[in-house]
C-alpha cells in the first residue's frame, strides 16, 4: 500500500511536470509572436533618452547618445513629472511622452530614494536608435528563439525522460527571459512573465543537476525533492512580482538581487555537480557526459555569471549585453550532446585540452600584467622613466616559463579529470567476439579464453572454470595459484540451463566493483550461448549437461 502511494505521487509529479513544461512552452511560443511587434511600435514613440521600470525608476542600461543619460537621468531615480503631468504607471509615462514628437524638448521631474527632487528642464525627444534597437531587442530576442528550438527538438526527442524534459524547461525559461527583455524595460506588456521566467532559471538549473547525468541517489527516494528548487523559484517570483506592484517604486531591487543571486548559485551549483560527476561518476559514460557540459557550461555560463556576481557587489555594473548573451547558446547544445552521448569517447582529449591551455592562457596573461608591472616600476624608481627593456625581460621570462607551466597544468588536470584505466575494455571486447561467433565448434576452448580474458582484465590473481559434465560441475581449467576459495563467482547460463561456472580469487587491496560483475554475468551468458550452440551443431561424445533443477 504504502509502494502503491508513493507510485501515485511519483505519477502525479511527472504529469504536473510535462503539463509545466507544454504550458511554458505555449508561452514561450505567443510571447515570440508578439515581442517583435510590441518593439517595433514602442521604438516609433519619441525616446527621451532613457528606459525604466515598470515602478518608473531609470534602469541602468545606457547607450551612445542618449539624451536623457547625458544629462544625468540615470539609476536609481523615479520619474514622477512628464511636461507637467504627473505620472505614476507606465502606461501615463509613455502617454505623456507620446504627446511631444521627435526632436522637441520635453521636461522631467525625478526623485531619488532619499526624496530628493531634481528638474531637467529641456531633454530633447529622439528617434530610438537602430544600433540600440539591434542592441538590446534583436540580439536577445533572436537567442531566446534559439533556446526556444533547441528546447522543442529537446522535448520532442526527449521529453519522456526527466534530464530531457528538465532541459527543455531551462530552455524555454530561457527563451522567455531572452525574449521579453526589451518589454521589461520600454513596452512594460509582460514584466511580471520576465520575472518568474528569470526566477524559473536558478531552480532549473539546480533541478537539472539533481537527475542528469546521473540521478542522486536522494532524489531516486525522494522524488519530490525535484520540486524543491522550482518552489524556491517560485517564491522569488511572487516576491518579485508583488514588489514591482508596491507602493515603494524601489521595493523590486532587492527581489531582483535575490533572484540574480538564486541564478548565481544554480549556475555553481551545476558546475560543481558536473565537476564531481566528471572525476567520480559511477560508469566512464557518465563522467564523460559531465565533462562536456562542464565544458559547454564554462564558455556558456562564464560572462554571464560575472555580470551577475559584479550586479550584486555594484548595482551600476553595466554590460554589453550583445556579447554576452549569444554565448549562453552553447549550454543547452552540450547538455543535449551529452544526453544523445554524441561522440562520448572523444572528449577526454578536448576537454582537458581547453581546461589546460585556458589555465595556461590566465596564468601567463597574470604573470605578464604583474610582472610588467613591477619592472616597469623597477625602472621608473631607478632611471627616472619608463623603460622598453620591461617588454623584453617580461617576454623572455613567459617564454622560458611557458613549457614549464603547461606540464604542471596538465599535470594538475590530469590528476584531476584524467579518466582512469578501463578494467572491462578486454572483457567487453571478448564478449563483443563471443555474441558475433555463437557457433564456434570448440566451446571449452571459448570458456577458458573467457576465464583468461576476465582474470586479465580485472587483475584477478586465480580463477577457475568448471564445467558440467555428467551432471556434476568439475573443475576443467585454472589460471594462477587456484586454492579453490572463490570471491567472485558468475555462472555460465542459457535459457534457465546452467553449464559451467567461472570464479575468481581475491584481488588485493580491492574488492569486485557491481559493475565487473554485472559485465561479467552479461558476456558468461553469451559464453553458455557460445557452448549450447556448440554442443547442439557440434555434438562430441562426452556431451555437457545442465546441472539438475536448471
Amino acid at each position: 500500500m504504502v509502494a502503491t502511494a508513493a507510485v501515485r505521487r511519483v505519477d502525479r509529479l511527472e504529469r504536473l511536470s510535462r503539463l509545466s513544461t507544454v504550458v511554458v512552452a505555449a508561452l514561450t511560443v505567443l510571447c515570440a509572436f508578439a515581442a517583435p511587434l510590441l518593439a517595433l511600435r514602442w521604438a516609433d514613440l519619441p525616446f527621451p533618452g532613457f528606459l525604466v521600470e515598470q515602478t518608473l525608476v531609470v534602469n541602468d542600461i545606457s547607450g551612445e547618445g542618449w539624451a536623457g543619460h547625458l544629462q544625468g537621468i540615470d539609476y536609481p531615480q523615479q520619474v514622477t513629472r512628464v511636461d507637467g503631468f504627473s505620472v505614476s504607471t507606465s502606461e501615463q509615462f509613455e502617454a505623456a511622452i507620446a504627446r511631444s514628437s521627435i526632436g522637441e524638448n520635453a521636461s522631467f521631474f525625478t526623485r531619488l530614494p532619499g526624496g530628493d527632487i531634481s528638474l531637467y528642464p529641456a531633454v530633447t525627444t529622439m528617434p530610438f536608435p537602430t544600433r540600440s534597437l539591434v542592441r538590446l531587442f534583436w540580439v536577445p530576442y533572436l537567442v531566446g528563439v534559439a533556446y526556444l528550438a533547441i528546447g522543442g527538438w529537446i522535448y520532442r526527442v526527449k521529453g519522456k525522460s526527466r534530464p530531457g524534459r528538465a532541459l527543455a524547461f531551462f530552455c524555454y525559461a530561457a527563451a522567455l527571459t531572452c525574449i521579453l527583455f526589451f518589454d521589461a524595460s520600454s513596452s512594460h506588456v509582460a514584466p511580471g512573465l520576465w520575472v518568474a521566467a528569470f526566477a524559473m532559471l536558478g531552480g532549473t538549473l539546480i533541478s537539472l543537476s539533481l537527475r542528469f547525468p546521473q540521478e542522486s541517489k536522494h532524489v531516486e527516494l525522494r522524488p519530490w525533492l525535484l520540486a524543491v528548487p522550482y518552489g524556491i523559484s517560485l517564491v522569488l517570483a511572487a516576491w518579485g512580482i508583488t514588489a514591482m506592484n508596491s507602493l515603494n517604486p524601489w521595493a523590486y531591487i532587492p527581489s531582483r538581487y535575490a533572484i540574480y543571486l538564486y541564478t548565481v548559485s544554480g549556475v555553481f551549483g551545476f558546475l560543481g555537480t558536473m565537476f564531481y560527476r566528471a572525476r567520480s561518476g559511477d560508469t566512464a559514460t557518465t563522467r564523460r557526459q559531465a565533462r562536456i557540459v562542464l565544458l559547454g557550461s564554462a564558455l556558456a555560463f562564464a560572462p554571464i555569471t560575472f555580470w551577475f556576481v559584479a550586479t550584486v557587489f555594484n548595482p551600476r555594473f553595466s554590460f554589453d549585453i550583445a556579447l554576452l548573451l549569444p554565448p549562453l547558446i552553447i549550454f543547452p547544445l552540450s547538455v543535449a550532446l551529452a544526453i544523445f552521448r554524441y561522440r562520448l569517447l572523444e572528449v577526454d582529449s578536448i576537454v582537458n585540452r581547453t581546461i589546460i591551455y585556458g589555465l595556461v592562457t590566465a596564468i601567463l596573461a597574470g604573470a605578464i600584467s604583474v610582472t610588467m608591472g613591477l619592472l616597469q616600476k623597477f625602472f621608473l624608481a631607478t632611471t627616472g622613466e619608463d623603460s622598453n627593456l620591461a617588454a623584453v625581460i617580461t617576454t623572455l621570462i613567459v617564454v622560458s616559463t611557458f613549457e614549464p607551466i603547461k606540464a604542471w597544468v596538465r599535470g594538475l588536470v590530469d590528476r584531476t579529470l584524467k579518466e582512469p584505466p578501463d578494467t572491462t575494455k578486454d572483457l567487453r571486447t571478448f564478449g563483443q567476439e563471443v555474441h558475433a561467433f555463437l557457433t564456434v565448434s570448440s566451446a571449452e576452448q571459448v570458456a577458458q579464453r573467457l576465464l583468461d580474458e576476465t582474470a586479465r582484465g580485472l587483475r584477478a590473481p586465480s580463477g577457475a572454470l568448471s564445467m558440467v559434465t555428467n551432471g556434476k560441475l568439475t573443475p576443467i581449467y585454472t589460471v594462477g595459484d587456484w586454492r579453490g576459495a572463490a570471491w567472485m563467482a558468475v555462472p555460465l547460463e542459457w535459457q534457465g540451463q546452467r553449464f559451467g561456472m567461472i570464479a575468481l580469487g581475491q584481488r588485493p587491496n580491492e574488492p569486485y566493483s557491481r559493475r565487473e560483475c554485472d559485465l561479467l554475468e552479461q558476456v558468461a551468458t553469451q559464453v553458455a550461448g557460445a557452448v549450447y550452440m556448440a554442443h547442439t551443431y557440434h555434438p562430441v561424445s562426452d556431451p555437457l549437461t545442465p546441472l539438475p533443477g536448471y
